[in-house]
């Protein structure tokens, strides 16, 4: 149910991007956000059924820290680079929850915090050298699909710095493969790349803390800059680059690899080149 349909039936709810923290406040999770309702509008039967409704309540908080830090603006104790594994599960059945977080904890070592919500399974990963390819991830759900009878769809962040503010981060992350939900029925696993063409032409993308925050932690030198831009113009050709660089192809390719290592993108990919340009474009 969206924010306008709820509206239609309580004129007095508002909307909230993060969830509010008032004790006379009940909110219920919708798309992209919360309906907030105060308690002197509801009858007592309504509240308790909004209550019920509200799924984050019922997450143990302490076995789940990441949950404050997604949800209520916690900082970060740990240094490190985190990113974040959304899976949407259709068909899924309470009893299955422990066995698929069994599972998860075995295909991903770096896993820090992993809990559903709503009707998707988040996972926290942490950057290390063994994290793994989205193609592998396919693999391992389309297995996993397999074996508790499910249907699953993934969306798979970019790794950030623990300094910036995740909250923000993860609601546009949300917000993005909410959106490639409607739009690519036939992809099972998604990155940002794969969707910045089509979410950012209908949003103001100088205005994302997203995208921001991965051009701060993408583009500190001005050479990686110059050399997005002219891979960019070259049509990703190269040789072609290289040139207009004043520099050897093997160069060239040797810091693109350096970048790869770095990011989890392939400039070599056109829409990992889309992305970067983006980002230099607007942030640089």
């Amino acid at each position: 149910m969206t924010f306008m349909q709820i509206q239609m039936i309580y004129p007095k709810a508002t909307f909230s991007k993060k969830e509010p923290q008032f004790s006379d406040i009940i909110s219920i999770p919708i798309i992209g956000g919360y309906a907030c309702f105060s308690k002197e509008d509801l009858t007592e039967r309504e509240t308790l059924l909004f209550s019920s409704l509200n799924h984050g309540r019922s997450i143990n908080r302490r076995n789940h820290p990441w949950y404050e830090i997604l949800f209520r603006n916690k900082t970060i104790k740990k240094d490190g680079e985190y990113r974040i594994i959304q899976v949407q599960m259709k068909y899924l059945e309470e009893s299955q929850k422990e066995n698929i977080l069994k599972e998860i904890l075995e295909i991903i070592p770096n896993c820090v915090d992993s809990f559903f919500y709503q009707q998707f399974l988040l996972i926290i990963e942490k950057k290390d050298l063994d994290n793994l390819l989205i193609n592998d991830l396919e693999g391992i759900f389309l297995a996993l699909d397999m074996d508790f009878d499910l249907s699953t769809r993934l969306f798979l962040g970019p790794f950030h710095t623990w300094k910036h503010d995740f909250c923000q981060l993860f609601h546009e992350e949300k917000q993005i493969f909410i959106d490639s939900l409607k739009k690519n029925f036939n992809v099972k696993c998604l990155e940002l790349s794969n969707c910045a063409v089509s979410f950012f032409s209908n949003q103001i993308a100088s205005e994302s803390s997203l995208l921001s925050s991965l051009h701060q932690d993408w583009f500190g030198e001005e050479e990686m800059i110059s050399l997005v831009k002219i891979l960019w113009k070259q049509q990703g050709n190269f040789s072609s680059a290289a040139k207009e660089l004043f520099m050897h192809r093997n160069s060239l390719l040797y810091k693109v690899e350096k970048f790869q290592e770095q990011t989890r993108l392939n400039l070599k990919n056109n829409d990992d080149l889309f992305l970067c340009y983006l980002l230099v474009t607007i942030f640089s």
